[in-house]
């Protein structure tokens, strides 16, 4: 799924992660994200009260967020919404 925002936010990233739960024909049980601040604070909480798990990368790996962080273009998947 592939999405374009005007912005990069918490309120964005709460639409968008919305968006593709809605999509999705399973439960999502745990999403993994960057440190990026559109992930912090009323992100994170919002996955928990959705009953997700959000788990964190170690800061410094971008090899461990998807083709997303490692193509250096514009986002053309959602791997690392996994």
């Amino acid at each position: 799924m592939l999405r374009i925002y005007p912005r990069n936010n918490q309120k964005i990233a709460i639409q968008f992660l919305d968006y593709v739960l809605e999509k999705l024909p399973f439960e999502v049980q745990t999403i993994q994200t960057d440190n990026g601040a559109e992930f912090q604070g009323s992100f994170h909480w919002h996955v928990l009260d959705r009953g997700i798990g959000h788990a964190y990368i170690k800061p410094a790996t971008p090899r461990l967020n998807g083709k997303v962080e490692r193509s250096g273009s514009a986002p053309t998947s959602v791997d690392s919404w996994g």
